[in-house]
This record gives C-alpha cells, structure tokens and sequence, in this order.
C-alpha cells in the first residue's frame, strides 16, 4: 500500500471515529477499566514535511504545530510521566497514576532541540530521548538516511540492485517507494552486508556521499547538556544504529557499552535505560537482555506496538509510534489503543 493511500486512510479513520461518537465512547469504557497501564510514545523527528528533501522524511514524526497539539491535549488530559518514575513503580510494585504516558524520541535528531523541547519546556513535560552517539559524534550518518539521499541524489531515472529488485526513479513517488523497499530489504541482512549493499547503491547510481554530510542532522553534545538540566533523561540508543541480532555478541556488547559510557562521560550522570535499534521481535534476544542487565541497565523498550503495566519485562517496553500527520483523533485512538487494533487488521485484511 503506497503512503498517499495509506495517508488518505488514516485521515478517513480519524474523521470516522470521531464524528461517529465512537472515540467518545470508547473513552468512556476506557475510563471504566481501572487497570494500570502506562503507554509509552516514540517519535524520531519534529520539522516539517516539506523542509526534509535529501534525507529519510518517512521518519518524521510530526510536525511543529501538530507536536503542539498533541503536546497540549497531553498536558491537559493525561499524566506525563518520566521514565525513571516510570521505572521506580515497576520495580516498587507501586501504584501508577491515572492515564500514565511516558514520551520518548529515538536517535538524537537536532529537532528535537530545535523543534520538540521548546514545546516541552512550555508545557512542563519530561522526555527522554534515546542517543545513537556515533551520529553526534559525527562518525556516520543513519544508513536509512544514506539511503534516502542516494536515491534523492541521483540522475538516474531506474536502476537495478542484484537481489533487490529493478526500480524506476522517474517520479517523487517512485523513488519514495524505492528508499521504503530498499530500507526494508536491508533490515533483514547482517549489518556488514547492509554496508557493502549501500556502498554499491552510491556507485550503481554515480552519488558520492559527502563526509560532512548530517553534520547538523544531529544534536551537539552542548544541546544535551542543556536539555538535561531543563529536565530531559536521555538514554543509549548504540553506537551506529545496529541492529544486534545481525552482529556478533561481541560486537553489540561494544555497541551497547561505548555508547553507554559516551552519554555518561557528558552528562556526568548514569545511564540506565535502553532502547533497542530498529526495536521488532527479532532485533533482541536473551543474550542482548543480559548484557544490558551486567551493565547497569533498569530497563530497555522496543519498537513493537502495545502498553505496558507493573508486571511488563522491564526489557521488554513496548510502545506507540506517533507518525507525521497524525490527526489529534487519530492520536488519541493511539493513546485508547483503537488505533493499533482497527488500523492493523485493516492492513492484514486488505493486503490478503
């Protein structure tokens, strides 16, 4: 399903639930089950739509006013929690507040200063973001978003890359559904494959990518300090974005610890929560879990869909991704948890 139809559905449910009374009700039966549950949102990037041209727009999260919106609604209808009260209820047993939502962002985009925490600050809302060191530390780039510029950057209007497939590039609409097919291919490979695969894509398609490219995609180690002492936890989120099942024991204990001791060596401050690259059922397992646990981690989340209660694998987080055009219904049907129900089963029905 391409993302103009995907969009357009999206929209249509909003307006469905919400027009039909539908939300209304749900949130009165919602308002009946007394049950503890904590729902944990993800966003990766706040800008606008139309501003990201080279890079992977796929990931915007929302944009600055829409961030607002749900900000505000959040603020006046819900418990925002931080991760580390969070975390003292599950390990304390102890009662959580009502309606609890904890708001996380993942790899450590520079909008996310610009963007996301001037809106925090005015609502008085932690946040914790999960930090990819490497890309402040400018080693590297995301390779989603090497990607994204390749595809972006190139002249070529089709080309063929051996296993993948034969992809036309003369449409805006092709070439995104060319970086949302690659980046999906390359999720299922070992991450030295992944490289070679993305070091072949710049030659097939003539792009050359520059070594000071992204140089102010990402946060500087300034702008954390700052964040942190305006109220903002951050945790590891790896070195460059591994995914640590398709690397070596080693290699993912390495990527786990140094960027684990990076974050501390700025801040001054341990560091205990997780967050896992790319965050699917497959991306984890028991080996990953404890190293995380001989290194002083409390906790990590994952990417996978759902709440979490006193009684979750604190290893095991899940969470709601917020995605860039989110409606305010549609967000609110995330945090009631109709959205993930209706809005998955449709997708599994119409693609049978």
């Amino acid at each position: 399903m391409d993302k103009r139809r995907e969009l357009l559905i999206k929209k249509l449910f909003g307006i469905v639930i919400f027009c039909s009374g539908f939300l209304h009700l749900y949130r009165w039966i919602k308002s009946l089950n007394k049950k503890q549950e904590v729902t944990i949102l993800v966003y990766h990037r706040v800008q606008e739509y139309h501003e990201e041209s080279n890079f992977d727009a796929s990931i915007i999260s929302a944009s600055p006013k829409n961030f607002e919106e749900q900000m505000r609604f959040l603020s006046t209808n819900y418990n925002v929690i931080s991760f580390d009260r969070f975390i003292e209820h599950i390990q304390n047993k102890t009662r959580l507040p009502e309606k609890s939502v904890v708001i996380t962002f993942d790899d450590g985009y520079k909008d996310n200063y610009r963007n996301a925490y001037p809106i925090l600050k005015k609502y008085g809302l932690p946040a914790t973001v999960f930090l990819t060191t490497g890309y402040l530390d400018n080693i590297t780039i995301p390779w989603w978003d090497k990607v994204a510029y390749i595809i972006n950057e190139t002249e070529c209007t089709d080309f063929e890359l051996t296993g993948f497939g034969r992809y036309s590039l003369k449409t805006d609409i092709q070439k995104v559904e060319a970086i949302h097919s690659i980046q999906e291919k390359l999720k299922k490979i070992k991450e030295e494959e992944k490289n070679l695969l993305i070091r072949k894509l710049e030659d097939i398609l003539n792009v050359e990518i520059p070594e000071d490219l992204g140089r102010e995609l990402f946060l500087s180690w300034d702008e954390v300090r700052e964040m942190s002492k305006g109220g903002i936890s951050f945790g590891a989120h790896t070195v460059t974005h591994p995914i640590l099942t398709k690397v070596s024991t080693e290699k993912a204990k390495e990527e786990i610890v140094e960027s684990k001791e990076r974050i501390e060596k700025e801040l001054g401050k341990p560091v205990k929560l997780f967050a896992y690259p790319n965050g699917e059922i497959n991306d984890f397992n028991n080996h990953i879990k404890e190293i995380l646990k001989d290194n002083g981690f409390t906790c990590a989340v994952l990417s996978i869909y759902g709440t979490n209660d006193l009684k979750s694998d604190p290893y095991e987080l899940k969470r709601i991704r917020i995605d860039n055009f989110d409606t305010l219904p549609v967000f609110e049907s995330k945090l009631l948890g109709i959205f993930g129900r209706i809005y998955n089963w449709f997708f599994k029905w119409n693609t049978q």
